[in-house]
């Protein structure tokens, strides 16, 4: 039986302040390690959100060079930390998903393939170019980024390569929580994973953001939900439960990849 714990912390990001958004992650990291969590999944952009004005001024809260400081939380609680951040390469700039393990060492990242033109990041960030799952202790796991949930190729492309565990980080809006909750179910259902997701919360600027963290098993079955308010939960999963759903609905004896 393969058991891993893991953490969700949703909250409000300040836009403006990205040490007050680092202590807020130094002491979820504290608490989860208490409560012997081995995962900590973060909001998209968790350090800063979407903050473009003053981006300029925060590079040193970009990674990597802000990884140092995040490994050394990560190492000093025994946590793995998942979250989403600015990365900077060759004065091209990345929305980024980067996944720590409890050693302090970076073990994945992942550059977010569909960037949310509304929101203006077209105009900030590059698109990545690749997704593919990593091993973590527990597996292979698998992450993206917010509005990569509403392309389920994505999704299906990391379980088709054995991913156990879809983590995905995000900034969703209120007006929109339906979506994300049916479509969260739909990704755990369909590919008979856990999904792991992270929202923040609260008003940034002139955008509600809805919250509504949870963790879904294979089955869709909803196994814990946040409401919209700050907050974190510590949950234990069965990663064996993959393998099981597997066998009750072997869905994947009848996928026709060469064909869709």
């Amino acid at each position: 039986m393969t058991d891993f714990r893991l953490s969700l912390y949703q909250y409000n990001i300040n836009p403006h302040d990205p040490e007050a958004n680092l202590q807020l992650i130094r002491d979820a990291a504290s608490v989860s390690s208490q409560q012997e969590s081995n995962l900590l999944i973060l909001p998209e952009l968790c350090l800063h959100g979407y903050n473009y004005s003053q981006f300029p001024t925060m590079t040193r809260w970009f990674f990597p060079s802000v990884s140092s400081t995040l490994c050394a939380i990560a190492k000093q609680a025994s946590i793995a930390i998942a979250g989403s951040f600015v990365e900077e390469v060759e004065d091209r700039f990345y929305n980024t998903f980067v996944y720590i393990d409890a050693t302090g060492k970076v073990r994945h990242t992942y550059q977010k393939l569909h960037l949310f033109n509304r929101l203006g990041e077209d105009s900030f960030f590059t698109a990545g170019t690749s997704i593919s799952a990593f091993e973590s202790s527990y597996g292979l796991f698998g992450a993206v980024i917010c509005y990569d949930l509403r392309f389920p190729e994505v999704i299906r492309k990391l379980a088709r390569k054995g991913s156990k565990l879809i983590i995905i980080s995000a900034e969703w809006p209120t007006e929109r929580i339906d979506h994300w909750k049916i479509l969260l179910r739909a990704r755990a259902i369909e590919n008979q994973v856990f999904i792991a997701a992270v929202n923040c919360c609260g008003k940034t600027f002139k955008t509600e953001f809805g919250g509504y963290s949870t963790v879904i098993d294979p089955w869709g079955k909803v196994l814990c939900e946040l409401s919209e308010q700050e907050g974190l939960v510590t949950i234990p999963i069965n990663l064996d439960r993959v393998a099981e759903t597997n066998q009750i609905l072997p869905v994947w004896e009848d996928d026709k990849p060469w064909l869709y």
